[in-house]
């Protein structure tokens, strides 16, 4: 009975399938529409590249739904940035100190 329980331990412990590994083999459809997700987030994307990646991170996990807003956001941000910092090259507005308020 002990050479069995040995036996069973080793085997357990070389055995190429573990609780891990079907976990993530299980999580690859939500991982894949992430990378879908992030692809949509990119600025250079075309509005068809927008739409076919939404697709097809929604085709792969019902998941991506959940992340569709978190991917507005990030968009806005970044085109939020991109559009300050084109106008801030093209003002080059001078900083405001006391001393020259008060010369005026």
């Amino acid at each position: 009975n002990n050479v069995s329980s040995y036996l069973a331990q080793i085997l357990f412990a070389i055995h190429p399938t573990h609780v891990e590994a079907v976990a993530n083999a299980a999580n690859r459809p939500h991982i894949l529409g992430l990378l879908f997700n992030l692809a949509i987030v990119d600025p250079s994307c075309p509005l068809v590249g927008v739409a076919v990646c939404n697709m097809l991170a929604l085709l792969t996990a019902e998941t991506a739904l959940f992340q569709l807003p978190a991917v507005v956001v990030t968009m806005a941000a970044i085109r939020y940035r991109q559009l300050y910092d084109e106008r801030s090259k093209s003002e080059k507005v001078e900083p405001t100190t006391p001393a020259n308020n008060e010369e005026n």
